[in-house]
């Protein structure tokens, strides 16, 4: 089961998260009420093995909300996002700090296009950005990649097959995986990419048992999962979701690759930050409409928990 930890010190909305080592990192996103947003520059971050609470770190240069962010190595990569609502202002800006040097965030190549909600991972030295827009009702399909050993500018890579916006993205191994958010409304599918093929085409893999946008997805070895977010109902356009599945995505059976639902969140929650430290997945903020939180709530994912209808994967 999902079990509370020390909550963050800001309330965070439609923020970045992510881990480097046994710390996690709190960027950026939507502070205050769900009714007076404020666009947060701040950082914090929390030691999840030496305990303790959440520490000020270094604040970016621009306040972001509805951005990327990504670890490689020590260092972490802000992108996109908007800095504010009245005029709608997309950012294509790209900055990074280094968690070991400490210092200033620095700004670097920008992307080639601006987004907003959309999908930013890593693999191996690469920074992988997908879908997203500009607010405007113009979500893409678009996907461009920044190397940052070399630097240079981001490329254009295969797009996706559909447009996503309010999607999640994440790697196993060398597979980038998109999942939900079809468009701006909330859809189960999920399409992958081999990043090593020497043709980059984008393919549709088994969808998600619940559809999803204003999610988070990310994987443990293996595994993908696939968390919370929202979904349009009757009565809602953003009915907030608790539950959590699973992919096994080197398992194959004789109906192929299948998602599972395992043990819901604490809380519903949108726009909120998920990463894994080793086994252990830690979901921060988010929204429920009503409310901003600073609540955050970890997952061991190599223990037994009960899920929704049955055990855990064996």
């Amino acid at each position: 089961m999902w079990v509370t930890v020390t909550p963050m010190t800001t309330p965070r909305a439609a923020f970045g998260l992510a881990a480097i080592g046994s710390k996690l990192y709190a960027v950026g996103g939507l502070g205050g009420s769900t009714t007076e947003a404020t666009f947060l520059a701040s950082a914090e971050a929390l030691d999840t093995v030496a305990g303790g609470g959440w520490e000020a770190v270094t604040p970016m240069t621009t306040p972001r909300a509805a951005f990327g962010l990504a670890a490689i190595g020590n260092k972490l990569y802000a992108a996109g996002g908007i800095t504010n609502m009245h005029n709608l202002s997309t950012l294509a800006s790209v900055e990074v700090f280094d968690t070991q040097v400490g210092g200033s965030w620095v700004q670097i190549a920008p992307m080639i296009t601006a987004r907003a909600y959309f999908g930013l991972a890593a693999i191996g030295n690469k920074l992988y950005a997908a879908g997203g827009g500009t607010l405007r009702d113009d979500w893409k399909a678009s996907v461009e990649v920044f190397d940052t050993q070399t630097g240079g500018s981001w490329k254009q890579i295969a797009p996706m097959t559909t447009t996503r916006a309010y999607l999640s993205l994440a790697a196993v191994g060398n597979i980038l995986y998109a999942a939900g958010g079809c468009d701006d409304t909330a859809c189960k599918s999920v399409e992958a990419l081999d990043t090593n093929a020497s043709v980059l085409p984008w393919t549709i893999v088994a969808p998600m048992t619940e559809p999803r946008y204003e999610h988070s997805l990310t994987a443990i070895g293996n595994k993908l999962y696939a968390v919370g977010g929202a979904k349009q109902t009757g009565t809602s356009d953003n009915f907030p979701l608790a539950s959590t599945e699973t992919l096994n995505t080197g398992r194959r059976s004789t109906m192929g690759i299948d998602w599972e639902q395992i043990a819901p969140m604490t809380y519903r929650r949108f726009c909120f930050g998920l990463a894994a430290v080793g086994n252990m997945l830690y979901a921060a903020g988010g929204t429920d409409s009503y409310n901003t939180f600073v609540s955050v709530e970890v997952l061991d994912t190599a223990g037994r928990s009960e899920t929704a209808s049955a055990g855990w994967e064996k």
